[in-house]
């Protein structure tokens, strides 16, 4: 959403809140899923803890848990920007990690703030790229001559948006997420000559990609079940379907009723 936004020009704090009812709908969906699944091939269940074990979890847990609390909160209140509020989780996730939990040493850092460099490079060098591009293809008149080209064959917005979808999700099986986020310079303005919210558009096509990274052949966090699990690809691709068939049906769903990404966005005043 940080690259989609610096690409489109489009609110990061707005794209994030265009993602709670998505993420919940989602979430929800994947739960059912997970439960008929369990039910059905009698997987064992945790035993019962009890309410004082519970709360006892949910208090060890609770620094952790307000790390979210604490980049949200900041970024929708207006005390600090989407960039500050990564500086301060991160002060924050030191402090925690070192004095609290313990499970982080003075030592551990270096070889974080190095791994931390590369993954910002890699951000930056994308949206580098994706502005050049755009520049590039703002130039040439493509995105203009893309939405003549659709427009001939449908003027209205929601089969637009479908044709766009399928485009994504066989774009996000064979390319990495971030940098099939380099299509934005093409897709936006097509979407804003259609009457499209960007914000709408943004959490759509992020959805999109998401669903891309479990997606085989080339998801990445297909792979990394794989592995953590000793199952084979091939394995993990099959039991996958259902998986992917709930994401995308809540893909459609958010597509086709924009008020569901909108709302939340519209309720704090973007």
């Amino acid at each position: 959403m940080v690259i989609y936004g610096a690409i489109g020009n489009v609110s990061v704090a707005a794209l994030f809140l265009g993602g709670f009812l998505p993420g919940l709908i989602i979430g929800v969906g994947l739960m059912v899923l997970v439960f008929l699944v369990a039910r059905r091939r009698n997987y064992p269940r945790e035993p019962w803890v009890g309410i004082r074990e519970i709360i006892s979890r949910f208090f060890g847990a609770l620094l952790a848990l307000l790390m979210p609390v604490i980049i949200l909160g900041g970024v929708f209140s207006g005390i600090f920007t989407a960039t500050e509020s990564a500086a301060v989780a991160v002060t924050y996730a030191i402090l925690v990690g070192i004095f609290v939990y313990r499970e982080l040493k003075w030592s551990d850092l270096p070889r974080l703030f190095y791994l931390a460099s590369l993954l910002s490079a890699k951000v930056m060098f994308l949206i580098a790229t994706a502005t050049f591009v755009g520049f590039l293809f703002a130039h040439q008149k493509i995105p203009q001559h893309l939405a003549d080209g659709l427009l001939m064959l449908t003027n209205r917005p929601w089969l637009v948006l479908l044709m766009v979808n399928i485009l994504l999700l066989v774009i996000g099986c064979v390319i990495e997420v971030a940098a099939a986020l380099i299509l934005g310079p093409v897709l936006i303005p097509i979407m804003d000559s259609l009457g499209v919210n960007l914000v709408h558009f943004g959490v759509v096509m992020v959805v999109n990609l998401a669903i891309g990274t479990i997606h085989p052949p080339v998801g990445n966090c297909l792979y990394i079940v794989s592995v953590i699990s000793s199952e084979s690809i091939g394995k993990c691709s099959i039991a996958v379907i259902p998986v992917v068939g709930v994401m995308i049906a809540a893909l459609m769903l958010i597509t086709f009723v924009p008020e569901l990404v909108l709302i939340v966005p519209r309720y704090f005043g973007y």
